[in-house]
């Protein structure tokens, strides 16, 4: 019963190719590609989910449905598309959200129906992407979820037609279609925890030694970092951030190593349920207080780790098969050969360099943009730069993310000046050294296309009496509204244009209050939409 894991890498294989291509050089045929995944998934509608494969069935059922309502939030038209694109991409969308509807609830009753929910996020994203030109938007939120819920998907459809063909002769077969369907789970929940080993990796490779994230890294910045982008959550009471990020620096060296070892042990899961459901159990807690924390927001992962505790629950044993076991492993080890995998591993800094926009009003205010406003390119506002040159050249700015993750730094003839380490070392005093410009901090073409198409969209909502409508939307980080009140106040009739403002700021938290130093900045021209 090896059958339906091969059929689902291929077809994970081939989806890896596809989305990129339809969302490329070949748009035009984005409909009629949306209609014939459906027409595909109507075909195989008569086949139904095994009773052997209960776990199997939480998991695809639980995905298809948040990719669904995932799908829906994400809208049918995509701000960011050239005039020539623009009315055929929409239109492909807006007839893809009704089959996604369909398809969705389908799903529940029908295993193949709940492959296009996985193919339209993917698709949708990858569009982003393309039409933007902001190749550097991230995918680490969705795309390892989309492809573990589309391997589970088509895995359980052959399953379930071998089941159709083999034990409707041999009742005997029983037993080898449940193991078929737990190797199955096990390779899908290993291209899962693949996320978290491959994490805990790049943190053990990092330039000051196997270690050296454990027990040197700032992780509390990234607390800092998320008020100052306007993400965290307990920015809206200042004095239980100040109490939350003292008392997440007294023990910032066991959560460092405790994250470690979890993510770099996490293959173990697979030797007994209670140690499943444990790790899975671990990691969602942990996103949680990600979220709490800093505003980072992994609502797919925190999903499919909890289909995990109810998957493995309803196993028919707490030992799985050895063969289960082996796949797991295998999988969740060298699962990125085959799966994408995140790797988030970094060191952090309190001294950052920050990329924003902000709205020139008509009565000559300039007002910060929430990274909201963007919707399905807010990602990219938050954890990139347009052109993301933070780790090429010197351009005058610290060369870490938004986020104040740390890249390398090289000089003009491309060789490494400052090693992450030394970097690491050195934003802990906001001492990280600003080489003089040696070019402009981001590509300048880009920026005006893209604020122009947002608020092309900012003004149709205007003109419908819909206001703010990107905050419901499922980012990746949320721009806590009170942060941006006096945004959200104003009509986009009443901006004349943008400015994109690069600033390199030293970030701290003291006498009972957020601080912010300003120690570079880069402003564009006026970027003008009337």
């Amino acid at each position: 019963m090896g059958l339906p894991v091969l059929v689902a890498v291929v077809a994970i294989e081939a989806y890896g190719h596809a989305i990129w291509e339809l969302a490329g050089p070949h748009r035009g045929w984005l409909l009629e590609a949306l209609v014939a995944v459906f027409a595909l998934c109507a075909a195989t509608g008569l086949v139904r989910y095994p009773s052997e494969a209960r776990p199997v069935r939480i998991i695809v059922t639980g995905l298809s449905l948040v990719m669904g309502l995932y799908g829906l939030a994400l809208g049918h038209s995509i701000a960011v598309a050239p005039d020539q694109d623009g009315a055929s991409v929409d239109l492909a969308l807006q007839l893809g959200t009704v089959l996604l509807v369909v398809a969705t609830v389908m799903s529940l009753v029908r295993p193949s129906f709940a492959v296009f929910p996985f193919v339209y996020v993917a698709l949708h994203k990858a569009l982003t992407r393309s039409l933007s030109g902001a190749n550097e938007l991230g995918v680490n939120d969705y795309l390892p979820l989309v492809e573990v819920g589309l391997f589970l998907a088509v895995g359980v459809v052959a399953l379930s037609l071998a089941r159709t063909a083999l034990v409707g002769r041999d009742k005997a077969l029983h037993e080898p279609v449940v193991l078929g369907a737990t190797v199955l789970l096990a390779a899908a929940i290993g291209a899962h925890l693949g996320n978290y080993v491959m994490s805990g990796v790049e943190k053990m490779a990092l330039d000051g030694g196997l270690l050296s994230w454990a027990f040197e890294n700032p992780t509390s910045a990234l607390m800092l970092n998320g008020y100052n982008l306007g993400a965290a959550p307990l920015s809206a009471w200042p004095a239980l951030f100040g109490w939350a990020y003292e008392a997440f620096r007294a023990v910032e060296v066991p959560i460092n190593i405790l994250t470690l070892f979890a993510q770099i042990t996490c293959a173990l899961a697979f030797l007994d349920r209670r140690l499943l459901i444990g790790y899975a159990a671990f990691f969602d807690a942990m996103h949680v207080t990600i979220f709490v924390l800093t505003g980072a927001l992994f609502v797919p992962w925190i999903v499919l780790n909890s289909l995990i505790v109810a998957a493995a629950l309803r196993l028919p044993s707490s030992r799985l098969p050895r063969a289960a076991v082996a796949v797991g492993v295998v999988t969740t080890l060298f699962g990125n050969v085959l799966f994408y995998n995140a790797h988030l591993g970094w060191y952090d800094s309190r001294q950052a360099r920050v990329g924003s926009f902000v709205a020139v009003v008509d009565d000559g205010r300039e007002v910060p943009v929430p990274s909201s406003y963007f919707r399905e390119a807010s990602y990219l506002l938050l954890t990139r730069h347009f052109g993301y040159r933070q780790t090429s050249y010197p351009s005058g700015h610290a060369p870490t993310s938004a986020w104040g993750q740390i890249g390398l730094h090289h000089n003009l003839n491309g060789a490494v000046a400052y090693t992450r380490h030394a970097m690491m070392t050195a934003g802990r005093s906001c001492s990280i050294p600003l080489a003089q410009p040696a070019m402009v901090d981001y590509d300048a073409t880009r920026p005006a296309p893209f604020v122009r198409a947002q608020h092309a969209r900012a003004l149709g909502y205007e003109e419908r009496g819909e206001t703010n409508r990107y905050y419901a939307y499922p980012h990746h980080h949320f721009a806590m509204p009170w942060l941006f009140r006096d945004f959200s106040a104003l009509k986009p009739s009443q901006i004349v244009g943008y400015k994109y403002r690069v600033e390199t700021v030293c970030l701290d938290f003291a006498d009972g209050r957020f601080q912010r130093d300003v120690l570079a900045k880069t402003t564009s021209p006026l970027i003008t939409v009337r």
